[in-house]
């Protein structure tokens, strides 16, 4: 007599079905680490995902639902990685927390540099001017000049790690700096001590688990208010240091690109050094223009004497934005014209002839300002002489 087939119970029917996506999406995840040459680790998986069934065009909702559930993954799995990425910007690698985003991996103020590892694989954080002091810097008593007069101490990779040991990190490759140049004193956002910056540009080459090594710049430096520089850049009113620092990426990535060796490592060293001068360049321009400027101020017969008071009686065809500059000009008599950044800031006055001001205005390199940006500029510049 034949045996019937014994039918499934409908629990046992769904839950087996639920085991099998559980077991794909198990297999997916995995897909996708071994693409990143990462190992399959217990993880746990948030995916808010939203699919279309029983529909007339199934095979089309079905290819959308396996691209929008690979999308999600692997989504999540980049910041996973990301969160334990060994590089953050603006800071170093903490062997002894095993981070980069510990207490101790940036520095503690704007005239911090990186000065090394601690035998524990701490980072240990020196005043720029006791860290030329420490290793005899001749330059050293042009950083108490006023202003300071900023110039870079280099150094190979080697020399931070001396005291490091080699269980503490010293032979890591999840973050090798090749070089550093720390560079100081320089003025950020004023012209008074309080406001004296330093910062540490590294060339580092990181590893996230087994994966491929990467280089790239690390600009690692606090802003006299606190915050990182390498993230206050490019909302400064002076793009220079955010355009160098970005040019300086660019060549760094390419750098990584190619195979390492001497040629490559002489490349980083000149790319790095070419950096440092670059801010060294930009504020001893600065600090003359300071100079000057106090000069200046103090001169009635200058046209910087008669900035506010211009701009005060400048009516609606004397305001205009400088493209090329990103700055905003106010043109008052005799063809004193005044320079503003967008925070009503003076930046500088001059006399401009007839000829000079029609051809910046025909070759739209001024624009008119539009009446509200214009009410609001006036407010600002004025608003300032009454602080």
């Amino acid at each position: 007599m034949a045996h019937r087939r014994r039918r499934r119970p409908a629990r046992d029917t769904t839950a087996q079905l639920a085991l099998e996506i559980y077991e794909r999406i198990e297999k997916l995840h995995a897909e996708l680490l071994r693409r990143r040459t990462e190992a399959p680790a217990p993880a746990e998986i948030d995916l808010q995902i939203r699919a279309s069934v029983h529909s007339a065009e199934r095979e089309r909702a079905a290819a959308a639902f396996a691209a929008l559930l690979t999308e999600r993954m692997e989504e999540e799995i980049a910041q996973r990685v990301a969160a334990r990425s060994p590089l953050v910007p603006g800071h170093v690698y903490c062997f002894w927390c095993d981070s980069a985003r510990c207490a101790h991996a940036a520095p503690p103020h704007s005239r911090a540099v990186f000065a090394g590892y601690e035998p524990n694989g701490l980072p240990r954080w020196e005043e720029f001017a006791s860290f030329c002091l420490a290793v005899k810097t001749p330059r050293v008593h042009e950083l108490h000049e006023e202003p300071p007069r900023p110039f870079t101490l280099f150094m190979h990779g080697g020399l931070l790690t001396k005291r490091q040991l080699a269980e503490f990190g010293a032979t890591s490759t999840t973050f090798r700096i090749l070089c550093q140049a720390a560079v100081g004193y320089f003025l950020l956002g004023g012209d008074d001590g309080a406001r004296k910056t330093a910062v540490t540009l590294q060339v580092v080459e990181s590893r996230a688990g087994r994966g491929t090594p990467a280089l790239a710049l690390n600009i690692v430096g606090r802003t006299p208010a606190g915050g990182h520089l390498v993230e206050a850049v490019v909302h400064m009113p002076d793009q220079r240091l955010a355009e160098l620092f970005q040019k300086v990426r660019g060549r760094i990535r390419d750098l990584g690109l190619r195979r390492p060796g001497p040629e490559r490592d002489r490349e980083i060293v000149s790319c790095l050094r070419h950096a440092a001068a670059g801010i060294e360049k930009i504020y001893r321009q600065e600090s003359r223009r300071t100079k000057h400027a106090r000069l200046r101020h103090r001169d009635p017969s200058r046209p910087a004497a008669n900035a506010l008071s211009d701009t005060a009686r400048a009516g609606k065809g004397d305001f205009f934005n400088d493209r090329r500059s990103t700055t905003c000009i106010v043109l008052g008599p005799r063809g004193r014209t005044h320079v503003f950044n967008a925070n009503g800031k003076h930046v500088t006055s001059l006399v401009a002839g007839g000829e000079d001001i029609e051809r910046r205005l025909h070759t739209t390199q001024w624009v008119p300002m539009p009446d509200e940006e214009r009410e609001a500029l006036k407010a600002r510049i004025l608003g300032a002489r009454e602080e």
